[in-house]
């Protein structure tokens, strides 16, 4: 049986849902991070599944919401919760760590390069201070880590 994707209108209202009142560092609404990551992702070739992950990528991490909730919950399909999985870094994680497990996946390795892209984007921040230069080293970093892998 093919997998049944709930509608993207279903999805995008429950991501914006679950941001709509968090701002990124700029102010401006997290939820623009989230479509812009899925919108390169699509620009990029991803499958749906690829698509739906982008969008979620930053679910698990940044809100209460599980995996288990996306899968039952609010039925995303099996293949997109394992690609969030990916995307997810654990608390005990290392950086490097992290960045080393996406890249066992093409798909999960050219959403985090597409969320890799837009954090990266120092005309998002109202100003940049020292931890916004090392917290980009680290994103030029794990960019080239999955551009060479």
């Amino acid at each position: 049986m093919p997998c049944q994707f709930p509608s993207e209108g279903r999805v995008l209202a429950f991501v914006a849902d679950l941001f709509k009142d968090i701002n990124d560092k700029s102010g401006v609404a997290y939820f623009r991070h989230c479509y812009t990551v899925m919108e390169k992702a699509e620009q990029k070739g991803c499958s749906k599944a690829g698509v739906y992950a982008a969008l979620l990528h930053d679910v698990v991490e940044d809100t209460d919401v599980t995996f288990d909730e996306l899968s039952r919950r609010y039925q995303i399909p099996f293949e997109v919760v394992q690609l969030v999985d990916l995307l997810t870094r654990r608390e005990d994680e290392t950086w490097e760590a992290y960045i080393k497990r996406v890249s066992t996946s093409d798909e999960a390795t050219k959403i985090k390069l597409c969320d890799l892209e837009h954090n990266s984007d120092i005309t998002r921040l109202k100003g940049i201070g020292k931890k916004d230069h090392e917290r980009n080293e680290r994103y030029v970093w794990a960019y080239s880590y999955l551009k060479r892998r």
